[in-house]
């Protein structure tokens, strides 16, 4: 996933309990994570290709976060990828071909 994208967070909610993956990507011989986790309040599940410095999970306040390449409302973070909070699984998987979740977000946004 490159490219230019938007980071104007303006007229994006800023945390949304009923975002969902709206958006999906073919991915091929990436590292990606398998994962059950939260991002701004949404419960997330699936596949997610890693950002590129990643190695693992990072301790965050009094649990673990990781970093993927994934848009919130079809918008990036300024500075960095999205950093979803684990809430369960988390598995990495060198070499991963097949789809992954590269936009969250809700209903009037598909």
């Amino acid at each position: 996933m490159t490219g230019d994208f938007n980071t104007n967070w303006d007229d994006v909610p800023d945390t949304d309990k009923n975002a969902i993956p709206i958006g999906w990507r073919e991915a091929k011989d990436v590292r990606a994570v398998k994962l059950t986790g939260s991002i701004r309040g949404a419960p997330v599940s699936g596949y997610f290709e890693l950002a590129s410095d990643v190695t693992d999970r990072k301790p965050y306040a009094d649990h673990f976060r990781i970093e993927v390449k994934c848009l919130w409302y079809g918008r990036k973070p300024k500075i960095t990828w999205m950093h979803i909070t684990i809430t369960g699984e988390c598995k990495i998987i060198e070499h991963y071909t097949g789809q992954v979740i590269s936009n969250i977000g809700g209903n009037r946004f598909r």
